[in-house]
């Protein structure tokens, strides 16, 4: 395949600087960083950095019947969250039932699943700390997390792209990202294929400044959604997401 790189946007890297170019706004505490399209001009990828050590996730959940928000923009809003994107897969049922492992602020809303490609990888909070890991191989009691979200499947592994990744059936993508040393990416994409999204992802470093070692496919298609209230980019979803994944500054430790 032919690749055509162009830049697309400017991904704020809210935490410690990055290897990519660092400009003016450096001093407050945002490195602009940017993202290139690997398979044509009309392929996109939009996406937030933080890291670990001054940011963190919390998944909210609109509930089962009457939502709770209706959109992104108001669930991160009403959490005082500084962008988001929507979460994991949901059943086509009346109350759009999570599939797979669901906890908000340490409430269990759906059990851990065992079984599908959607029910790959675990993203979750313990202690404080971020994590994502194979559903497999948890080191963590689920009953100690606070925040857990389950999807699938994964796209990259080691710095790998993972094998078997469907390269024909294209939508729009959501994922989650992290090079393992406390740098965290949250994204959507234009209609690319799972192939495409995990080659973009395993090819970053040039790009994002970061080398993606595990990244992970969130529902997508009509339930893409993005926003990042610190730059008002806001892509909203085609029809009712059932959670979604909020990113917030944690508070500074007060020195007395």
């Amino acid at each position: 395949m032919k690749y055509y790189l162009h830049i697309l946007m400017i991904l704020f890297w809210c935490g410690q600087a990055s290897a990519a170019r660092v400009h003016a706004e450096r001093e407050t505490n945002r490195a602009p960083l940017d993202l290139l399209s690997f398979f044509n001009t009309k392929d996109s990828i939009i996406a937030y950095g933080f890291h670990a050590s001054n940011s963190s996730i919390m998944i909210i959940d609109e509930g089962d019947n009457t939502p709770r928000y209706g959109n992104l923009n108001s669930a991160l809003q009403k959490n005082f969250c500084v962008a988001g994107v929507n979460g994991g897969f949901y059943a086509d049922d009346a109350h759009n039932s999570p599939m797979g492992l669901l906890i908000s602020n340490g409430t269990l809303i759906s059990p851990l699943s065992h079984q599908g490609f959607t029910a790959a990888g675990v993203l979750y909070v313990v202690a404080g700390e971020l994590k994502l890991e194979r559903r497999q191989h948890l080191s963590t009691d689920l009953n100690k997390m606070q925040q857990a979200v389950q999807s699938g499947p994964f796209l990259v592994e080691n710095r790998k792209v993972v094998p078997g990744l469907n390269n024909r059936a294209r939508d729009k993508r959501t994922f989650v990202a992290t090079d393992g040393q406390g740098n965290w990416i949250i994204g959507i994409s234009s209609a690319l294929t799972l192939h495409e999204l995990a080659v973009w992802l395993s090819t970053s470093p040039r790009s994002l400044g970061i080398e993606i070692k595990y990244a992970l496919n969130l529902d997508g298609g009509s339930s893409t959604t993005f926003f990042d209230r610190e730059s008002g980019d806001y892509q909203p979803s085609g029809k009712r997401v059932r959670n979604y994944i909020g990113i917030y500054h944690k508070k500074p430790k007060q020195s007395f």
